[in-house]
């Protein structure tokens, strides 16, 4: 079994011809059993294993089981599988304790939070967060504000830096959890309450705002019912840009490596004489225009038929610069600059602006993907 877990754990059957050879597979697993209790292992595979069940004239289960049998803690769950044939969890993932504390501590703020801070610092905040998600129907309405005000602590670590082409993106991935939430509520005026007061008292910043971009974006050909009004979302956009303007004071706004994000947002929703009062402030000094152009920068996998890895590109798209600087302003701060200090990120962020001006000059879109190279 321990060598056949592509096989055993496969969550949907595989289409003809491979269907038949799987399906042998199966029986010569069974058949490497001593002949008189072959149907009963027979049985005991089909208990131990529902996902080959179709092999053994049996059920063919839908995909939606595999997250019941996660939960369970069956071996026939691929996530699961390997703990059986060894003694140790691996450092890789969460053990079944730390997965338990994580679901104690969720009507807990401050506890929520320290599992989730302790999580990051051994490189398991991504496993933790994807622990809260399968096991989010579990969640009760009197934990839904102190959990996802934890959330919003916490999840501006996550990064997309190792992002493969396949991977949700961190920020959709936390808009899921945090919407799945709130849904929770079933009183309309309850869960604009509950994520106003999540983004008053969050330590966060970039998540907290980015959802309420997220909920409050065109959703087109949708027959769900949005779950915020648009009075609702207006509010949540003020209190946004109120966290916003906080982490300008502070300095912390300056500091977020989504600061280019913020500014649109917050121009979007609040006043454009402050927020270009806020650039023209950053942009004076070499350190606030690297800020600027580090988080301007767009990162982007190409991947080829045949190869086994994408390739990362750089860039930067004009439409984001000019939404908040002239690009002819910033090239005047960005020639000022020293360079024979600057760091492997700033130089590549100056060669993505670079490369930009130069798109611009040829008149080349910024949506021709070859343009960009």
């Amino acid at each position: 079994m321990q060598s056949n877990k592509e096989l055993l754990t496969a969550s949907r059957r595989p289409e003809k011809p491979l269907a038949e050879v799987a399906a042998k597979a199966v029986v010569s697993i069974i058949e490497m059993g001593s002949e008189d209790r072959r149907d009963e292992l027979r049985e005991l595979m089909k208990h131990l294993f529902p996902t080959i069940e179709w092999a053994l004239g049996g059920t063919q289960y839908a995909h939606e089981f595999g997250e019941r049998w996660y939960r369970d803690l069956r071996v026939c769950s691929s996530k699961v599988f390997d703990r059986y044939f060894r003694l140790t969890v691996s450092e890789e993932e969460l053990s079944q304790g730390n997965v338990q504390r994580l679901l104690r501590t969720r009507g807990n703020r401050e506890a929520l939070r320290l599992e989730l801070e302790t999580l990051y610092s051994r490189g398991l905040l991504d496993a933790a967060f994807e622990e809260l998600a399968v096991y989010q129907d579990e969640l009760k309405s009197d934990q839904v504000e102190a959990f996802i005000t934890a959330i919003f602590d916490v999840a501006d670590l996550l990064s997309d830096q190792k992002r493969g082409m396949s991977e949700v993106p961190a920020h959709w991935r936390v808009g899921f959890l945090v919407q799945n939430a709130i849904e929770k509520l079933s009183d309309p005026g309850a869960r604009s309450e509950a994520l106003i007061s999540a983004i008053a008292k969050t330590n966060g910043l970039f998540m907290a705002v980015d959802f309420v971009a997220l909920v409050g974006a065109p959703r087109e050909n949708s027959t769900e019912a949005p779950i915020f009004s648009e009075g609702e979302l207006v509010e949540a956009r003020r209190a946004a840009v109120g966290k916003i303007e906080s982490a300008a004071a502070s300095g912390a706004l300056a500091q977020h490596p989504q600061l280019a994000v913020l500014l649109g947002l917050w121009r979007a929703w609040g006043k454009n004489e402050d927020v270009a009062s806020y650039i023209e402030a950053l942009t004076k000094t070499a350190v606030g225009s690297l800020q600027l152009l580090r988080s301007l920068v767009v990162r982007s996998l190409r991947q080829g038929m045949g190869d086994y890895i994408g390739t990362e590109r750089y860039y930067m798209r004009r439409k984001d610069i000019e939404t908040l600087i002239s690009m002819d302003t910033l090239k005047a701060r960005v020639q000022d600059l020293p360079t024979d200090s600057l760091s492997d990120e700033d130089q590549r962020a100056i060669k993505a602006f670079q490369k930009a001006i130069e798109r611009r000059s040829a008149g080349k879109s910024d949506d021709d993907p070859f343009a960009m190279d």
